[in-house]
């Protein structure tokens, strides 16, 4: 049943290449496709590179994912999640990079972005759950949550200040990896590509006929439908909803992004949020933020950092920001693009 499921979607991925102009496909590129992030990754119509640079990045994606997963056993992030609280653990430089920046980014979102959200996405499951949680068990979750129970110190040690305190790079680890894929591919000679992570889109270059790159922006309302496409080059594209995993209880959805905040599912007024950036790392944390943050405030992020958002409201209106404007094509009528 797994085979024949990333079958269909390898389907999928060639049907879109050719309708959105992914990549040339009367023009045969190196191609690689496999499993990891718990994804399907895709290394596409890589224009100037070896088969052995190909494997080269897809081995790096590995290498980065055994040390950044919180799933894998042995990897930074688990040694740091089963030591003894109060007791430091020595990690990789890329990892303590990521958590570093992780928290400068936790601290000017006021922590709606935050790695260390997992007591509460454990205690919601909600891959398997069925109802919500007690209250009483969501604030004992959140007690465990936020950046002060968690040191990083320049020997590259960190130690979790709390017991139940959980580290989990996943909101961020996707973009960092990207960013190192990208460089690893650049510095090879890969002229242009797309690196697609599963959610979100790395552009190298320009498309051959010197265009840019189209790339479709999911339909938060419709499963397998697009509401919109850019019109990008060299940078990265990542959205972020809560409309691909939830369950229904009462009447009631209940999404996998929590507000810290609140301990219960983000409720800011948005349906989805896309990031477009150089910075992938960057953009995969600010749409997580923006998302629980609400439009107002993702806006003002925005301004900040120097990235350009597209947000998506209840009411299916479009907000983007102003260097997208000339580059955002709405596909469905039922969607209102806004003036900022």
């Amino acid at each position: 049943m797994k085979q024949c499921r990333f079958a269909w979607i390898y389907w999928i991925a060639a049907m879109l290449c050719c309708i959105f102009g992914l990549g040339g496909c009367a023009k045969k590129l190196p191609n690689q496709t496999f499993y990891a992030l718990d994804t399907v990754i895709g290394l596409r119509q890589m224009e100037g590179a070896a088969p052995e640079t190909v494997r080269q990045a897809e081995q790096r994606i590995i290498e980065l994912e055994n040390l950044l997963s919180c799933h894998k056993e042995g990897s930074d992030v688990w040694r740091i999640n089963e030591q003894p609280y109060g007791q430091p653990v020595q990690v990789a430089p890329e990892t303590y990079a990521l958590l570093q920046r992780a928290k400068e980014i936790s601290l000017k979102t006021e922590g709606r972005f935050d790695v260390t959200i997992r007591p509460l996405s454990d205690l919601w499951n909600v891959k398997q759950a069925e109802r919500p949680p007690a209250e009483a068990e969501i604030l004992r979750a959140m007690d465990s949550v936020g950046f002060p129970n968690l040191t990083l110190t320049e020997d590259a040690a960190v130690t979790r200040l709390s017991p139940d305190t959980q580290v989990d790079l996943g909101g961020m680890a996707k973009g960092m990896i990207a960013d190192e894929v990208k460089k690893l591919l650049r510095e090879a000679g890969v002229q242009r590509g797309i690196i697609d992570l599963g959610g979100s889109i790395t552009l190298i270059g320009e498309k051959e006929n010197g265009k840019p790159w189209t790339v479709g922006i999911k339909n938060p309302f419709q499963t397998g439908e697009s509401y919109a496409k850019l019109s990008v080059a060299d940078t990265s594209v990542v959205t972020s909803g809560g409309y691909e995993r939830y369950f229904t209880y009462e009447g009631n959805d209940y999404h996998h992004i929590f507000d810290p905040y609140t301990g219960y599912p983000a409720e800011a007024g948005l349906k989805s949020v896309t990031v477009v950036s150089q910075d992938t790392a960057l953009a995969d944390a600010l749409s997580t933020a923006a998302y629980v943050g609400g439009r107002e405030r993702a806006l003002a992020w925005a301004k900040e950092y120097g990235v350009e958002m597209v947000l998506v409201d209840m009411d299916k209106k479009v907000w983007i920001t102003h260097g997208l404007r000339d580059k955002l094509t709405i596909l469905d009528a039922a969607f209102q693009m806004m003036e900022e």
